[in-house]
């Protein structure tokens, strides 16, 4: 993934960068179905709160989604309501699967093209499969995508997220379907995101 150099400046401008059918639809496919062919109890409700801070609360109210996260070695866990159901350590639900390990090293590998184009300093990265049912209902109403940190950091209103990567693994997907993402702008005006699978979106 090689940034341009219009790229670079409007990720420096806070603005989003997509890119048509990265991933290509033979690995598109693959992931998507290795993710149907997953145990449903390895998705739980999105809680609201950070992975490293214990037990955040579950909100369906907020996301209509169910989720997981993996791994580089493409294991799974529950994710940050497992923190809340087990209020232990996380057991891994699932066996590890290969086309989240490769989906995994891709991200990896645009944490460090980011470095290198726009001289950030990312050291790590979590990676969520994200679910929501075909009911024409459930949704992500408007929000900030990053929660603020904690502590002295927070008081110079920094954010512990600076990069967020979507990949959309819903091959067929039609207008009609519904669900596109919308990012809002400074202006308070919206822009749609369409895409039919394996595009990326890092705002």
């Amino acid at each position: 993934l090689a940034l341009s150099a219009a790229e670079v400046r409007a990720l420096g401008d806070g603005e989003v960068v997509v890119r048509d059918g990265v991933l290509g639809p033979e690995f598109v496919r693959g992931c998507a179905a290795a993710v149907r062919g997953l145990d449903g109890s390895v998705f739980a409700p999105f809680g609201t709160g950070r992975r490293d801070e214990p037990g955040p609360s579950v909100s369906e109210r907020l996301r209509g989604d169910h989720c997981a996260w993996f791994d580089e070695r493409g294991a799974l866990d529950s994710g940050p309501s497992g923190w809340q159901q087990s209020g232990d350590q996380i057991a891994r639900l699932q066996p590890r699967l290969p086309e989240l390990a490769e989906l995994f090293a891709n991200f990896d590998a645009i944490r460090l093209e980011l470095n290198e184009a726009c001289f950030l300093s990312l050291n790590s990265l979590d990676c969520q499969l994200a679910r929501y049912p075909a009911d024409g209902v459930s949704g992500y109403p408007r929000h900030v995508d990053a929660l603020r940190t904690r502590g002295s950091v927070a008081e110079s209103g920094s954010r512990r997220r600076v990069i967020t990567c979507i990949v959309y693994l819903n091959e067929g997907w039609a207008v009609e379907h519904g669900g596109e993402l919308r990012i809002w702008g400074a202006a308070d005006m919206a822009g749609t995101i369409v895409d039919g699978g394996g595009g990326m979106a890092p705002p």
